[in-house]
Protein backbone atom coordinates (compact mmCIF):
# COMPACT_ATOMS: atom_id res chain seq x y z
CA UNK A 1 0.00 0.00 0.00
CA UNK A 2 1.37 3.48 -0.75
CA UNK A 3 -1.26 5.74 1.13
CA UNK A 4 -1.95 5.31 4.65
CA UNK A 5 -4.60 2.98 6.03
CA UNK A 6 -8.33 4.29 6.17
CA UNK A 7 -10.38 5.06 9.53
CA UNK A 8 -12.52 1.69 8.35
CA UNK A 9 -9.22 -0.46 8.18
CA UNK A 10 -8.30 0.70 11.45
CA UNK A 11 -11.15 -0.04 13.25
CA UNK A 12 -11.66 -3.32 11.63
CA UNK A 13 -7.83 -4.31 13.03
CA UNK A 14 -9.28 -2.52 15.83
CA UNK A 15 -12.24 -5.14 16.54
CA UNK A 16 -9.44 -7.83 15.84
CA UNK A 17 -10.19 -8.76 11.97
CA UNK A 18 -7.39 -10.54 10.53
CA UNK A 19 -6.66 -8.34 7.34
CA UNK A 20 -2.96 -9.58 6.02
CA UNK A 21 -2.10 -6.30 3.88
CA UNK A 22 -3.17 -4.13 6.65
CA UNK A 23 -1.34 -5.88 9.20
CA UNK A 24 1.67 -5.63 7.23
CA UNK A 25 0.89 -1.85 6.58
CA UNK A 26 0.39 -0.91 10.36
CA UNK A 27 4.17 -2.98 11.33
CA UNK A 28 6.20 -1.06 8.29
CA UNK A 29 3.88 2.33 8.46
CA UNK A 30 5.17 4.52 11.88
CA UNK A 31 1.90 6.69 11.15
CA UNK A 32 -0.45 4.13 11.01
CA UNK A 33 1.04 2.09 14.03
CA UNK A 34 0.84 5.45 15.66
CA UNK A 35 -3.01 6.01 15.17
CA UNK A 36 -3.73 2.45 16.05
CA UNK A 37 -2.04 2.48 19.29
CA UNK A 38 -4.01 6.01 20.40
CA UNK A 39 -6.77 4.55 19.24
CA UNK A 40 -6.04 1.08 21.38
CA UNK A 41 -5.17 3.81 24.37
CA UNK A 42 -8.21 5.91 23.91
CA UNK A 43 -10.32 2.31 24.01
CA UNK A 44 -8.53 1.41 27.23
CA UNK A 45 -9.23 5.08 28.88
CA UNK A 46 -12.88 4.76 28.58
CA UNK A 47 -13.05 0.58 29.18
CA UNK A 48 -11.65 1.37 32.48
CA UNK A 49 -13.50 5.10 33.05
CA UNK A 50 -17.02 2.98 32.34
CA UNK A 51 -15.34 0.22 35.31
CA UNK A 52 -14.38 2.59 37.51
CA UNK A 53 -18.00 4.34 37.15
CA UNK A 54 -19.66 1.05 37.38
CA UNK A 55 -17.88 0.35 40.52
CA UNK A 56 -18.97 3.57 42.01
CA UNK A 57 -22.56 3.25 41.35
CA UNK A 58 -22.35 -0.16 42.98
CA UNK A 59 -20.64 0.86 45.68
CA UNK A 60 -23.14 4.02 46.53
CA UNK A 61 -26.44 1.84 46.05
CA UNK A 62 -25.13 -0.37 48.64
CA UNK A 63 -24.47 1.88 50.98
CA UNK A 64 -27.84 4.01 50.65
CA UNK A 65 -29.54 3.37 54.01
CA UNK A 66 -33.33 2.08 54.07
CA UNK A 67 -34.52 5.32 54.19
CA UNK A 68 -33.19 6.86 51.11
CA UNK A 69 -34.94 4.77 49.03
CA UNK A 70 -38.31 4.80 50.56
CA UNK A 71 -37.66 8.56 50.14
CA UNK A 72 -37.12 7.54 46.08
CA UNK A 73 -40.28 5.71 45.97
CA UNK A 74 -41.87 8.55 47.66
CA UNK A 75 -40.86 10.71 45.35
CA UNK A 76 -42.27 9.27 42.32
CA UNK A 77 -45.87 8.89 43.60
CA UNK A 78 -46.85 12.14 42.42
CA UNK A 79 -45.85 11.51 38.72
CA UNK A 80 -48.09 8.40 39.11
CA UNK A 81 -51.02 10.08 40.35
CA UNK A 82 -50.35 13.04 37.64
CA UNK A 83 -49.80 9.98 34.76
CA UNK A 84 -53.57 8.80 36.60
CA UNK A 85 -55.41 11.94 35.91
CA UNK A 86 -54.01 12.12 32.66
CA UNK A 87 -55.19 9.30 32.25
CA UNK A 88 -58.85 9.21 33.47
CA UNK A 89 -58.90 12.93 31.02
CA UNK A 90 -57.93 11.13 27.99
CA UNK A 91 -61.02 8.34 29.00
CA UNK A 92 -63.34 10.73 29.62
CA UNK A 93 -62.97 12.60 26.54
CA UNK A 94 -63.25 9.82 24.15
CA UNK A 95 -66.18 8.89 26.10
CA UNK A 96 -67.36 12.16 25.36
CA UNK A 97 -66.61 12.00 21.94
CA UNK A 98 -67.75 8.73 21.32
CA UNK A 99 -71.52 9.94 22.85
CA UNK A 100 -71.69 12.75 20.26
CA UNK A 101 -70.71 11.15 17.46
CA UNK A 102 -73.85 8.46 18.22
CA UNK A 103 -76.54 11.81 17.99
CA UNK A 104 -78.89 10.84 16.09
CA UNK A 105 -78.75 13.15 12.27
CA UNK A 106 -80.85 15.33 11.49
CA UNK A 107 -83.54 15.22 8.82
CA UNK A 108 -82.65 17.55 6.27
CA UNK A 109 -78.54 16.34 6.49
CA UNK A 110 -80.16 12.58 5.97
CA UNK A 111 -82.20 13.92 3.37
CA UNK A 112 -79.53 15.83 1.18
CA UNK A 113 -77.55 12.70 2.11
CA UNK A 114 -80.40 10.35 0.33
CA UNK A 115 -80.70 12.69 -2.58
CA UNK A 116 -76.93 12.32 -3.11
CA UNK A 117 -76.65 8.70 -2.52
CA UNK A 118 -79.43 8.53 -5.46
CA UNK A 119 -77.90 10.73 -7.73
CA UNK A 120 -74.71 8.25 -7.47
CA UNK A 121 -77.06 5.28 -7.72
CA UNK A 122 -77.73 6.65 -10.94
CA UNK A 123 -74.50 7.55 -12.30
CA UNK A 124 -73.08 4.00 -10.90
CA UNK A 125 -76.19 2.03 -12.78
CA UNK A 126 -75.82 3.67 -16.18
CA UNK A 127 -74.42 1.48 -19.02
CA UNK A 128 -72.40 3.95 -20.50
CA UNK A 129 -71.35 7.60 -19.11
CA UNK A 130 -73.22 10.67 -19.64
CA UNK A 131 -71.57 11.82 -22.47
CA UNK A 132 -71.32 9.06 -24.57
CA UNK A 133 -74.72 8.06 -24.69
CA UNK A 134 -75.32 10.02 -28.29
CA UNK A 135 -73.04 7.57 -29.71
CA UNK A 136 -75.25 4.70 -28.33
CA UNK A 137 -77.69 6.27 -31.19
CA UNK A 138 -75.19 5.28 -33.63
CA UNK A 139 -74.54 1.22 -32.58
CA UNK A 140 -77.66 -1.32 -32.07
CA UNK A 141 -77.32 -3.40 -29.14
CA UNK A 142 -76.88 -6.47 -31.20
CA UNK A 143 -73.76 -5.05 -32.28
CA UNK A 144 -74.32 -3.53 -35.85
CA UNK A 145 -74.46 -0.27 -36.32
CA UNK A 146 -77.23 1.61 -37.09
CA UNK A 147 -77.02 2.46 -40.78
CA UNK A 148 -76.78 -1.82 -41.73
CA UNK A 149 -79.78 -2.18 -39.54
CA UNK A 150 -81.79 0.58 -41.52
CA UNK A 151 -80.73 -1.01 -44.71
CA UNK A 152 -82.48 -4.14 -43.54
Amino acid sequence: MNSHLPAEQISKLLLGERVPEAERHVRECAACMGELARMESAISQFRGSVRRWSEDQFRQSQALPLRATEQTARLSWPRFRWAAVALTLLVLAGWLFQQRSQQPIPREVAGTDTVLFNQLDQEISRTVPGPMEPLTQLVTWDGRSAGSASRE
